[in-house]
């Protein structure tokens, strides 16, 4: 057999008549489609995937070789996939189907069978199920290519009672002739069965399953790694072979024609994953044409496993773009995936790709579940409605050069959580994987991020993990753990030398000055000492952080009623998505010089009766620690977990050298918009200790009192990377296990067949997992629920209303209030009747 994925005859195909008569010989030829030949349609898929594979084929056969399987065999048999995987529509009820619309049978299974009995498969024959890993893998790749294979896949009644299903065995022989050549580099064998039944199909897709489930538990994820890159090749040649098809029916002005091959060596295609031609796009930007030390280092792509510890505002994504960037040059990977722990980081991330590193919308996909109003706000209005569903949908698999998304759906791509996860895992083979400010997540998400990062290692996927506060036990750990999985992880610390910053003269933009009493009193009242000090600085920018989302709410009410002529923004999680959109970009516009404000902002600042001016107070919780890159002149925070406490400061005199306007040399510190003497501060707060509970940070469960007290106790006076770092390496001297047994159980068991989404998820429609397996701590459960003054009036999608005016509340809030909680029994929606305004959100009891 020929080890070039292109062997004798397999492309080197005679020119096909895109528009052949019917019946030239009397008889109708087989078809694909409607209006197109099924030699066409499969000549189409395979002309769009030599297109693909010349551009990353490298990277395949690189990643079949780190995973321990023949990179020639796989290059035969990735094209053979490609070809094969309709031969099932010769059947002759499919060609009556497509005649009359009625008895539609599901074709990848008699595709499979025919391509089984074409190769003669087995060691023992057509029956046997002793399949070699690589044509199991194969077959399987056909099997699925058209739904989600899980334990009862192929076994319904319906299958099983599935009678003879007749087809011309002499035409797929012709077929698979045709193109591959008698001399080709298949070795093809006749069809002896004059037909196929539906208990066939069971019987192969069966011994497939015990194919897989006979494998070592070191051999599977490997095997699912080999199968779903083949899928992923089946899925998307087969899609943009329709779409092409789709677009030649709609101009196509004789409805008697029927097409042949449409795919010529000319046609426009849509082969999302353009990396060289993304990273050639960011090299352009100023962040990829000046990189810092940092980044350079990254740029070198001399180590696929790399740890970087660095602080706020260093150029942390600019570094992870030039480590992928440098990856993709080498032919290691054709996609980059950024994981962050909100969606309010994920949409703020999107933007920034096209705001500051120069990628397009075409090079950037994002994802979570909430992400049609991201798409929506990114597409032209009279285009949004046809892109906005075929961007989601191809965002769900990370389709694109650049993708972004929340950790969760990384996690739940591992698993059969959704529809297209193993289409997703088969992507992730041959991305390298950022964790962006991975020290945020509580322990019950963070152990799954471990397990997830041993499986990556055993995968040799490349993968960086970033972080600004992350302990040297938890680094030290992940580093023995990857030396134990055969990966070694490079540790990159600011201010250690490594990233060629010396710790010596290191950026120190603020001191720290702790207050005497809480921020909010036991009875509600905000403190003097707070008040005092807001007043003083009423001519800069300040941010106020909360723990608490219903504590933003109490301190944003103050502020307005003592300084009804401020701007005052309050910033949380619970509001609706449209407000929170708007809130994020009233931010940025605040926070940005008044004279670089453009009339779009200018206009939107007027629209919310705020003052066009330089001066603001935010009052936030911590979602502005991820989600915000803005910078502010003066900070008060309530007392989080010191790492936290690190990340809030992020936020002030962002890029400073000196705390000191006089001695500081940062852009922020130039002209004449603060008083010489100006130095930039971080009020920190105790909290009462007494009733510590009710102000934790993060809802509370997964932080204690005594993280609390000792956060405390540890923060210094004046802030600097390599301090913080020292307080955070004395708060979390030791690093627990980051293995999670039975999330790795799970991950077997959906290897290839397994779960279904309904079960290892829930309702597909819901934020959050309901089923077997979750990202997130169960404890704190939340709803969506709309605000009785926004529910429109009269019949609407339920789905529409809860994605325009939806505002996720947590549960236990809503059982205080449950006499103002109602769930509509038409829509199903929780509906709450109390007051609610775009300016502080729900005004609970």
């Amino acid at each position: 057999m020929c080890a070039q994925p292109f062997g004798d005859g397999l492309f080197d195909r005679p020119e096909v008549d895109h528009c052949p008569k019917w019946g030239t010989d009397g008889r109708p030829p087989l078809r694909a489609k409607p209006r197109q030949t099924l030699a066409g349609h499969l000549a189409d898929a395979l002309a769009v995937f030599r297109r693909l594979w010349a551009r990353d084929g490298a990277v395949f056969l690189r990643r079949v070789a780190d995973l321990g399987f023949d990179p020639d065999t796989f290059a035969r048999l990735a094209p053979l996939a490609v070809y094969a995987h309709d031969l099932g529509k010769a059947l002759d009820r499919w060609q009556s189907y497509l005649d009359t619309g009625r008895g539609r049978i599901s074709h990848a299974v008699f595709s499979a069978l025919m391509l089984r009995d074409l190769l003669r498969a087995g060691d023992g024959g057509p029956e046997s199920g002793a399949f070699p890993a690589e044509t199991a893998a194969l077959l399987l790749a056909v099997l699925a290519h058209h739904q989600m294979l899980h334990d009862a896949a192929f076994q319904g009644e319906n299958m099983q009672a599935a009678g003879a299903q007749a087809y011309s065995a002499e035409a797929v022989i012709d077929l698979m002739r045709e193109w591959c050549g008698p001399s080709g580099p298949l070795s093809l064998r006749s069809l002896s069965k004059p037909a196929y039944t539906g208990s066939q199909g069971a019987g192969l897709a069966e011994q497939l399953r015990r194919r897989v489930a006979g494998l070592p538990p070191e051999k599977l994820l490997p095997f699912k790694a080999l199968y779903t890159m083949l899928l992923a090749l089946v899925r998307l040649c087969d899609n943009e072979a329709s779409r092409c098809y789709g677009q030649w029916e709609k101009t196509s002005p004789r409805a008697e024609t029927v097409a042949g091959a449409l795919v010529g060596e000319g046609t426009p295609l849509r082969l999302a994953g353009d990396v060289a031609g993304a990273f050639a796009r960011f090299m352009q930007s100023p962040a990829g044409q000046s990189p810092n030390d940092m980044q350079r280092r990254l740029a070198g792509g001399w180590h696929p496993f790399i740890i970087l510890q660095a602080g706020c505002g260093t150029g942390k994504t600019a570094a992870a773009l030039h480590y992928a960037a440098a990856l993709a040059r080498q032919g290691k990977i054709n996609r980059v995936i950024f994981t962050l722990p909100t969606q309010f980081t994920t949409n703020s991330m999107y933007w920034d790709f096209g705001d500051k590193y120069g990628l397009t919308r075409g090079d950037t996909g994002i994802y979570h579940s909430e992400v049609e109003s991201v798409l929506r706000a990114a597409e032209p209005e009279d285009e949004r409605e046809n892109r906005v569903a075929e961007e989601k949908f191809a965002n769900t698999f990370f389709s694109k050069p650049v993708n972004v998304c929340t950790v969760d759906h990384l996690l739940y791509s591992l698993l059969h959580c959704y529809r297209y996860a193993d289409r997703a895992f088969g992507h992730l083979m041959t991305a390298a994987v950022v964790f962006d400010e991975i020290h945020y997540y509580d322990r019950f998400t963070f152990r799954k991020i471990g397990q997830c990062l041993e499986i990556l290692r055993q995968l040799t996927v490349p993968h960086l993990i970033m972080t600004a506060t992350m302990p040297g036990s938890l680094a030290e750990y992940l580093i023995q753990e990857g030396r134990m999985d055969g990966a070694e992880y490079h540790f990159i610390r600011q201010g250690d030398g490594s990233d060629g910053n010396p710790a010596a003269g290191e950026d120190e933009p603020f001191v720290i000055r702790k207050t005497t009493g809480s921020m909010i009193g036991s009875g509600g009242a905000v403190s003097a000492e707070l008040i005092a000090l807001l007043g003083q600085n009423r001519r800069l920018r300040q941010m106020v952080v909360v723990n608490q989302v219903e504590r933003a709410k109490t301190v944003a009410r103050t502020i307005r009623r003592l300084w009804p002529e401020a701007n005052v923004i309050c910033y949380h999680s619970e509001f609706t998505r449209g407000h929170r959109s708007v809130k994020e970009k009233l931010i940025r516009a605040l926070f940005r010089p008044v004279s670089m404000r453009s009339p779009e902002e200018r206009k939107l600042i007027g629209e919310w009766r705020l003052a066009d001016i330089g001066q603001i107070i935010l009052v936030s919780t911590q979602v502005c620690e991820l989600s915000l890159d803005i910078s502010a002149d003066v900070m008060y925070s309530e007392i989080a977990p010191v790492d936290a406490v690190a990340q809030r400061g992020g936020r002030l005199h962002r890029r400073g050298r000196r705390p000191e306007r006089s001695r500081c040399a940062c852009a922020q510190c130039s002209g004449n918009r603060l008083p010489p003497e100006h130095i930039y501060r971080l009020y920190l707060f105790p909290l009462d200790w007494r009733d510590v509970w009710a102000q934790m940070p993060y809802g509370g469960p997964e932080v204690e009192r005594d993280i609390l007290r000792r956060s405390w106790e540890l923060t210094g006076d004046v802030y600097s990377f390599s301090r913080a770092a020292v307080w955070v390496d004395r708060l979390y001297p030791k690093a627990g296990s980051l293995r999670d047994d039975e999330m790795l159980r799970m991950l077997r068991e959906d290897a290839v067949f397994g779960r279904r989404p309904r079960e290892r998820y829930g309702d597909e429609a819901a934020e959050q997992s309901r089923g077997s397996f979750r990202a997130r701590h169960s404890n704190y459960v939340s709803l969506t629920v709309v605000p009785a003054e926004l529910l429109p009036a009269g019949a609407a999608d339920a789905g529409a209303i809860l994605q325009a005016f939806g505002v996720r509340v947590g549960r236990n809030k809503l059982l205080r209030n449950k006499e103002a909680w109602e769930v509509r029994p038409d829509t199903g929606i929780n509906v709450l009747h109390l007051p609610y305004d775009r300016e502080t959100g729900f005004a609970f009891n």
